[in-house]
């Protein structure tokens, strides 16, 4: 599933939905985007909100 599928759907349900892997129809692996990922490592190695300003 796309990280845009996966938001249209938990923007229609208000939820996000089991998806069964298929294995047989290939390897299933995850990547982070770059920028997510700075910005989450921000948040865990800084302890501030997105902006640097320290709100949450």
């Amino acid at each position: 599933m796309t990280l845009k599928k996966a938001l249209e759907e938990y923007s229609e349900k208000g939820e996000f939905t089991e998806t069964r892997q298929e294995p047989e129809k290939g390897d299933t692996y995850y990547i982070i985007h770059p920028v997510l990922k700075h910005i989450a490592l921000l948040k865990v190695e800084h302890g501030c909100g997105v902006d640097g300003s320290g709100r949450n």
